[in-house]
């Protein structure tokens, strides 16, 4: 009698665990890639997410302009192991630097939608003036609505100089994008409801 009692103690507990959903791995950057004309003399993209001193560029183009930015889109695509949400971005700024970017993103390159504007804590300036001092200053930008999706793509949209930009390091603030309710297995709760089923009826019994 005991040794059955704890049976369906067993298949209870079993069938409860199996309909937990399972614990998510942190998310991971997988890729960086960036237009041939965000990468101009000096600079080296593989850098962008390094703690390595802000004295190299990983972005720059001696040539922009806005309108060089209708004509040449310029952009960098983060590629993650999972879903992810982000939510914030912190940029070490040249002095000639990035004050708008256009997010988008999706599970493809062919599938991305646009869904926020990250916006620097600086403001633009007449043509001719730098903005962004001192050289090496940590900027955060301020996202119009949290982005979603395994590819993340930021289109550059905006400079504080209209003649040539460079950027240092950026790092994105991101989690693991938020899962639907998980759907329990049609096994683990016929499981769960037959355990529950036996283990009622042994009561019942043993107060007939």
């Amino acid at each position: 009698m005991v040794s059955s009692f704890f049976r369906l103690l067993f298949l209870v507990i079993f069938a409860l665990l199996a309909a937990l959903p399972s614990v998510q791995a942190a998310p991971s950057i997988i890729n960086i890639e960036a237009s041939s004309s965000t990468q101009g003399p000096g600079a080296d993209i593989s850098l962008i997410t390094s703690s390595f001193p802000p004295n190299v560029f990983s972005l720059h183009n001696p040539y922009s302009s806005a309108q060089h930015l209708d004509i040449y889109p310029q952009y960098v695509i983060f590629t993650f192991d999972q879903p992810v949400e982000v939510t914030g971005l912190t940029m070490i700024q040249h002095a000639n630097g990035i004050t708008q970017l256009n997010v988008s993103a999706g599970e493809s390159l062919g599938s991305l939608t646009s869904t926020a504007t990250a916006t620097s804590s600086f403001i633009d300036v007449p043509q001719g003036y730098a903005v962004i001092q001192p050289d090496g200053v940590s900027d955060t930008f301020t996202f119009s609505n949290p982005t979603v999706g395994t590819i993340q793509k930021f289109d550059i949209a905006k400079l504080s100089y209209d003649s040539g930009y460079a950027s240092y390091r950026w790092y994105l603030d991101f989690q693991a994008a938020p899962a639907a309710a998980p759907t329990p297995e049609p096994a683990s709760m016929a499981l769960l409801g037959t355990g529950l089923a036996l283990f009622a009826g042994r009561k019942l019994r043993k107060k007939a």
